[in-house]
C-alpha cells in the first residue's frame, strides 16, 4: 500500500508503479497485496472525478504532439540533450557516487551468482526512468532547462538507496 502512494508524484513515476505491481502480482501471486496497492489508485481516480474536475492529470501527455514527432522521426530528436543530462548529473558527486557503487556491487553480485529478485526489479525500474526521461528531453521538452530531468531522475532517490542496500545485503549474505 505504501508502494502505491508514489503514484501521486510525477508522470513517469505512475508508469513505474504500474510496473512494480503487475510484476509483483506476476511473481509472487499475492492478490489481496496487490488489491490493496490497487486502493489508492482507485481513490486518485475517485479525487480527479469528482474533486478535482477541472484539472488535468496527464499535463504531459497534452503537451506531446504525435503527429510532429512522427513527421520529424528520428532526424527530429535532439541527442545531444543526453550529454547536457548527465553532464548535470555528473555535478552532484555523492549521487554519482552512490549508483557507480551500486552499479558495481551488482556487477559482483552477477559475477558470484548473487542477485536476488528485489536488485534486478530496482535496477530495471531506475534504468526505464531514465530511459523515459532521455525520451522526453530528446523528444519533446527539446528547450527546456535540465535541472527539472535531474529532478525526475532523483524522484527515485529511495529506490536508489533501496537498491543499494538490497545489492550490499546480497553482497554479505553467504545463505543465498
Amino acid at each position: 500500500m505504501l508502494l502505491s502512494h508514489l503514484f501521486h508524484t510525477k508522470f513517469f513515476i505512475n508508469i513505474i508503479v504500474y510496473l512494480i505491481i503487475f510484476t509483483l502480482a506476476f511473481y509472487k501471486k499475492e492478490i489481496l497485496g496487490i488489491s490493496i496497492s490497487l486502493f489508492t489508485l482507485i481513490l486518485n481516480e475517485i479525487n480527479y472525478r469528482f474533486l478535482l474536475p477541472g484539472i488535468s492529470r496527464n499535463e504531459l501527455l497534452q503537451e506531446v504532439n504525435i503527429s510532429t514527432l512522427t513527421e520529424s522521426g528520428i532526424t527530429g530528436l535532439e541527442y545531444s540533450n543526453i550529454i547536457k543530462i548527465f553532464n548535470h548529473i555528473f555535478t552532484d558527486k555523492p549521487m554519482v557516487y552512490l549508483i557507480v557503487l551500486g552499479c558495481a556491487l551488482h556487477i559482483i553480485n552477477l559475477k558470484l551468482n548473487r542477485l536476488s529478485l528485489s536488485s534486478n526489479i530496482s535496477a530495471t525500474l531506475l534504468i526505464v526512468n531514465l530511459i523515459f526521461v532521455i525520451l522526453l528531453y530528446i523528444a519533446i521538452w527539446k528547450d527546456v532547462e535540465y535541472e527539472s530531468a535531474y529532478r525526475y531522475i532523483l524522484n527515485l532517490f529511495h529506490l536508489i538507496l533501496f537498491w543499494l542496500g538490497v545489492n550490499l545485503d546480497n553482497l554479505f549474505n553467504k545463505k543465498r
